[in-house]
């Protein structure tokens, strides 16, 4: 262990290294040791809407991957038929000598022996949660594990809790930033732009949706069926806005507003392009999500409307001192939400500007000019001719 003290120092004052990169550094240092490694592999929990805890996987041959694993995986048989179940089982350590194993209950120790594996240990790690992380060494070397070996890896499993703990903490602030705020306005907050007026401003194609006739059927719809709609809605808007490289910023209601920025890597038609294209998509995936509400509750299928501008608007934080919001503002943003109400009044799936027709360059057809609500000037605009 005294020898390892030193790199391992090193490693874990590293607080630029994600635990991707702690974990593969680790198992170098173990290789350089002389530990016979093979296959290893560490189990973390983290807290987000959809992911229980992640996996990190690494090979001698290949480096680390990083897989998520959703909620519901601890009733999988994956899970409940694995070593790591099993050590949770024991609350301690599970050693298994691959060539001698018979036991028909761990089909992935099985599966590592059929691919050369020698020697297992999977260990739990000390730290405070509602799951206990875990760690697993595999060796393919002809006799596996030696006695100091397994000394080593015993004594190490009691230093991983804090460092590994710390950068999944890190990833889940990440992802909960990204989850709750977009993945753009996550990455500004978590490099710091956190105060109140942190602003700039972008050149953005704005994206906004809305459902038609939504309040009539809050009245009449059950709360469950209603909530099951929305999120259908939802998913379907923010995974096409997701596809095409856009972010979502906020709900409001049942409207969604979603921004393409314009930069040195995504000019203006590009991000016009891509904004359409996830129209379609969102509009496409809606129509399968009203197929399976209906064929589940028989309810009425929701209807969508979107509109689509591009202009400079200002990008940050807004609010109040103790209160913010991560959004943008603008006359685009204006604009778009007045060309949308327009939209659901001459029942066109998809409404937009002129400067998003001039960058879409596809004959879209012209609406005329129109002089909207709150607009000093008339507006013209421009409608695909059907939603897919």
């Amino acid at each position: 262990m005294e020898r390892l003290i030193p790199a391992l120092e090193a490693l874990f004052n590293d607080h630029r290294a994600d635990d991707g990169a702690l974990f593969d550094g680790l198992c170098q240092s173990l290789i350089g040791l002389g530990l016979p490694l093979w296959r290893d592999v560490m189990q973390f929990p983290m807290l987000h809407p959809l992911y229980l805890g992640h996996t990190l996987y690494w090979w001698r041959d290949q480096g680390v991957s990083i897989m998520p694993r959703p909620h519901g995986f601890e009733e999988s048989a994956e899970f409940l038929e694995s070593p790591y179940k099993a050590s949770l089982d024991r609350d301690g350590p599970l050693r298994v000598h691959l060539m001698d194993l018979d036991d028909p209950g761990l089909p992935l120790l099985r599966e590592l022996k059929a691919k050369g594996g020698t020697d297992f240990i999977n260990a739990l790690i000390p730290a405070h949660g509602m799951i206990t992380p875990g760690v697993s060494w595999t060796s393919d070397a002809p006799g596996g594990f030696t006695e100091n070996d397994i000394a080593l890896l015993t004594s190490l499993t009691s230093f991983l809790g804090p460092p590994f703990a710390l950068r999944a903490e890190r990833r889940t602030v990440r992802i909960m930033l990204e989850t709750y705020l977009g993945a753009g306005p996550g990455k500004e907050v978590l490099g710091g732009a956190v105060q109140h007026g942190d602003t700039r401003k972008i050149e953005a194609v704005i994206l906004q949706t809305d459902l038609r006739g939504f309040n009539a059927k809050s009245l009449a719809w059950p709360p469950s069926d209603l909530l099951a709609a929305l999120d259908a809605y939802f998913e379907a808007v923010v995974d096409a806005v997701h596809y095409r490289g856009g972010d979502v910023l906020k709900f409001i209601g049942d409207g969604v507003l979603a921004v393409f920025p314009v930069d040195v890597e995504v000019t203006a038609p590009t991000a016009a392009r891509n904004a359409m294209v996830a129209i379609q998509r969102a509009f496409a995936d809606l129509d399968e999500s009203n197929r399976k509400l209906r064929a589940r509750w028989g309810g009425e299928p929701l209807t969508m409307a979107a509109s689509l501008d591009i202009g400079s608007v200002v990008y940050g934080n807004i609010g109040g001192r103790s209160c913010l919001d991560f959004t943008v503002i603008g006359p685009a943003v204006n604009r778009g939400s007045r060309i949308l109400d327009h939209a659901k009044n001459v029942g066109r799936p998809v409404v937009v500007s002129a400067a998003i027709n001039d960058l879409l360059g596809d004959g879209l057809q012209p609406l005329g000019t129109h002089q909207l609500d709150g607009l000093n000037e008339a507006t013209a605009l421009f409608a695909n001719q059907d939603k897919s």
